[in-house]
């Protein structure tokens, strides 16, 4: 495992040998980085996961001057710094009487049951998984082309278990569906606003201004919130109160255009640096089929999906570009570079730029707008996000 360390200078580098390669690399950590690993608790010596460390470099946080594998050589592109999948999807969504916990179990490839060579269905009314210890899920539930299930979860600071209950297919790799989700950080952890799917934030993932986002803290007297750094959250990011849950407090903010500094200290406090305005992602077509019960538009399997990238003004279309990482379920599938003159060599033939879209008045839409077309061949939720550069991320589902 990579491990933090402190230079008789003072400088913090990670080293760590790099799975499948066989070589150590050494990644140089920005102060921004030092700040975020000193709010999880990460000191000189202490070992980094490969996911932390992932996320670290894509953010920018951590490089290596080009004389190691880091993001400056397309040679990191093939190299595995995450050797297991992201953790199962955790999802918050807000109605009339409150809100509540979602942990997102993606839906089985039609390929696994047509492997098996015997009814399916049956198969799967035999099988089960048991979520956070005390949920059962029926195997039809993931039934292909119906976009996996949402389990609804209390809120708690211990890790959410996924384990398989009755006679699996040994010829399935169920490993996507057992990886479970880490618990919520008692001292608060983000998620997502709702026009955004309301996913769970990486660790050090950027707050982007302009976007919404929640907030959820333990509610424990015997551990204050104002010991955390979390209160009092400022008033220039609107904050509103949700009510309490299963002893968990709940926060909507709204982040301006143009914070202060005040805003970006707060941001450090709370593990989530305060990025900069951003490309952002819309869907143009097709028309969703509907909406899921989270807010995420739905798509038909087998359909193009063009998605628009929209610079954060036109100036900074013209002094940066970014590179776009899709996941589908959690697993990255292409990485697509954008560039102000266009899309640069994607790395899944799938994806290709499109023409500027016209309406009916012959005006195109999203005028600076770049234009990015995926063939979606697999159901699941798909999940667009920075790779490099800065991307508000977004979110749909294919079934």
């Amino acid at each position: 495992m990579p491990v933090l360390r402190k230079r008789i200078d003072g400088e913090y580098i990670i080293r760590g040998l790099i799975p499948g390669v066989g070589k150590f690399s050494t990644w140089q950590v920005a102060p921004e980085g030092v700040t975020l690993l000193r709010r999880m608790g990460i000191h000189p010596g202490d070992e980094i996961s490969w996911t932390l460390l992932r996320d670290l470099r894509d953010q920018g946080l951590v490089y290596t001057f080009g004389t190691g594998l880091g993001l400056e050589t397309r040679a990191d592109a093939e190299v595995p710094l995450v050797p297991r999948p992201d953790p199962l999807p955790l999802i918050l969504s807000e109605d009339e009487d409150g809100w509540q916990l979602r942990l997102m179990l993606p839906a089985l490839p039609k390929s696994y049951l047509a492997a098996i060579g015997r009814e399916p269905l049956d198969t799967l009314e035999h099988c089960s998984l048991r979520v956070d210890l005390n949920q059962v899920v029926p195997g039809s539930r993931l039934w292909p082309g119906k976009g996996g299930t949402a389990c609804e979860v209390v809120p708690h600071e211990h890790p959410y278990w996924v384990e398989l209950i009755g006679p699996w297919p040994g010829e399935w790799d169920l490993t996507p569906w057992t990886r479970g989700a880490d618990g919520l950080r008692a001292a608060g952890t983000l998620f997502a606003g709702s026009e955004l799917g309301g996913l769970r934030l990486r660790a050090g993932e950027p707050i982007l201004p302009g976007a919404s986002y929640y907030l959820v803290a333990l509610d424990d007297p015997v551990r204050p919130l104002s010991g955390t750094g979390i209160l009092p959250i400022p008033v220039d990011l609107n904050p509103r109160e949700l009510p309490s849950h299963e002893g968990w407090k709940a926060w909507e903010l709204r982040v301006p255009n143009a914070a202060n500094e005040r805003v970006r200290e707060w941001c450090l406090r709370i593990g989530h640096p305060l990025g900069e305005p951003a490309w952002r992602l819309d869907l143009i077509s097709p028309p969703p089929l509907r909406y899921s019960p989270i807010g995420l538009p739905i798509v038909e399997v087998g359909r193009e999906v063009v998605i628009a990238a929209c610079p954060p003004s036109p100036l900074a279309a013209a002094a940066e570009g970014c590179e776009v990482l899709v996941e589908r379920d959690g697993c990255e599938v292409a990485r697509v570079p954008i560039q102000p003159g266009g899309l640069q060599n994607p790395s899944d033939p799938a994806f290709r730029a499109k023409k500027p879209i016209e309406d009916e008045s012959g005006k195109n839409r999203h005028r600076e707008s770049l234009y990015l077309a995926l063939r979606v061949t697999e159901d699941g939720i798909y999940r667009l996000r920075a790779a490099r550069g800065r991307v508000t991320p977004f979110a749909f589902a294919a079934e």
